[in-house]
């Protein structure tokens, strides 16, 4: 989940999970009952006497779940009568899926998303960092501050051809929200995360127990407020659980008191151990963050992850079409590291040796991201039956 700046939230809803950049110290912000009704509208997020920890989990070092890192965004942003000008700022969470792939939701990267729908995008380059704390990226005053020392550049980033964010709606269903960034060079020192295999999907059940990384919110806001110093883009994570499940989505976290996902969260992963304890490597990528349950945000429940599994072909085609076109930055060692890579099998290690890992029997890689919680949504969100 995004956050927007103020004066953008005064006029869009907050219903995807990412935040938006700072301009001029602009900021802005997903959103209990299931929605019932499939008409646009604007969300209002509840009061809140006292401030709720969203996470309820833990700091996270950059050496845990080593393949997660944040989405940052440097360029100009014109939003015509309102300002603009020159933007670097975390956007969301994400995770690296192949040694130059980065999994993350489309609204992170949709223009639309950025500019709130009332604006252009002069100029965008996109980095990738896994520094744990991010926090001084984003200054209220709106003075650009230097990228941090990890942060990689991409070439690329695509979303799914179906994604239309003004489609993009609350409860469970088919918003398509999923994309990939390709770094220009690989990350080599750490482990990425598997996606589940076609054997594995039917372990994906609900109250399954997973768990969530992200740089998102540790305490929700209503629109109109930045969060507390020191209480985002700080890296989190927590063990939570499948509460709601779809074929394209799921939904992470049911009660206020359970670990769920923000804003600054979207396009972060949710994580689910396999039952093979004949595997190596038993954590699996099944969630990439996306948006709000319903019009409470992430004030009352757990918001929506769009399920990795669903769109697997469509990731397998973009990873294997850019090597072909020789724009990738790391092809492995063969036409079967091109595609969407498959966790090895203990007869794979013999003679290897993988990064950050125990590979006991049971014991998996730091993690397994895919898709968080989107940016805040800009649009007004429809309301599905």
């Amino acid at each position: 989940m995004t956050r927007f700046a103020p004066l953008l939230v005064l006029v869009l809803p907050a219903a995807a999970l990412a935040s938006p950049p700072t301009v001029g110290g602009l900021e802005g912000g997903e959103g209990g009952q299931a929605p019932e009704s499939s008409e646009d509208q604007r969300l209002d997020a509840p009061t809140q006497t006292d401030q709720v920890r969203i996470i309820n989990g833990e700091a996270a070092a950059s050496t845990d779940f080593p393949e997660t890192g944040m989405l940052l965004f440097d360029g100009e942003l014109d939003f015509g009568g309102f300002g603009g000008g020159p933007t670097r700022s975390p956007i969301c969470s994400s995770t690296l899926i192949a040694p130059d792939v980065v999994l993350l939701a489309a609204h992170c990267i949709d223009p639309a998303a950025l500019t709130f729908g009332i604006g252009e995008v002069i100029d965008a380059t996109w980095y990738w960092s896994r520094s744990a704390d991010l926090s001084g990226l984003s200054d209220p005053s709106g003075a650009i501050q230097p990228l941090p020392e990890d942060a990689l550049i991409a070439t690329e980033v695509v979303f799914h051809p179906d994604w239309v964010i003004e489609e993009l709606a609350l409860g469970l269903g088919e918003n398509k929200d999923i994309a990939l960034m390709f770094l220009a060079e690989p990350v080599l020192d750490v482990d990425y995360a598997y996606l589940p295999t076609p054997d594995e999907i039917a372990q994906i059940t609900l109250d399954a127990d997973v768990t969530i990384v992200g740089w998102g919110q540790q305490t929700a806001t209503d629109q109109f407020s930045q969060p507390p110093p020191g209480t985002i883009y700080i890296k989190q994570q927590a063990v939570s659980h499948i509460s709601d499940l779809a074929d394209y989505e799921f939904k992470v976290g049911e009660l206020e008191t359970d670990a769920r996902k923000c804003h600054g969260d979207s396009g972060g992963p949710s994580f689910l151990e396999m039952e093979d304890q004949d595997q190596p490597f038993t954590r699996r990528l099944i969630g990439v963050t996306s948006h709000a349950y319903d019009d409470t945000d992430c004030f009352e429940t757990g918001g929506v992850d769009t399920r990795v599994d669903f769109y697997a072909a469509w990731i397998d085609e973009e990873m294997r079409s850019r090597c072909e076109d020789e724009t990738r930055a790391w092809c492995g060692e063969g036409p079967e590291d091109h595609g969407v890579l498959l966790p090895p099998t203990w007869q794979d290690l013999e003679g290897k040796k993988f990064l950050g890992c125990s590979c006991s029997t049971g014991a998996t890689p730091a993690g397994m991201t895919f898709w968080g919680l989107g940016l805040a949504a800009l649009i007004g969100l429809r309301r599905r039956k």
